[in-house]
């Protein structure tokens, strides 16, 4: 899984929006991560993105709500 690298939604099937302290976001956590690991076996990419680290990122992709998928 791809995390805090540029991010080129062109190579990413799912793409997950986050922020540590998100209560939503904990809990989809373990399944998010889960579904990683899946994803090699499936052909598809996956990753995420912390939005306290890359704030720029929540304006691109008008990110309002936390967690947020993009596919």
């Amino acid at each position: 899984m791809r995390t805090n690298v540029r991010i080129d939604t062109r190579l990413l099937d799912y793409l997950i929006h986050y922020a540590p302290w998100c209560p939503a976001c904990q809990q989809i956590e373990l399944t998010w991560e889960s579904f990683a690991k899946e994803s090699e076996h499936l052909d598809v990419t996956v990753g995420k993105v912390d939005v306290t680290q890359e704030p720029g990122l929540s304006g691109r992709f008008f990110v309002t709500t936390l967690p947020t998928i993009y596919q």
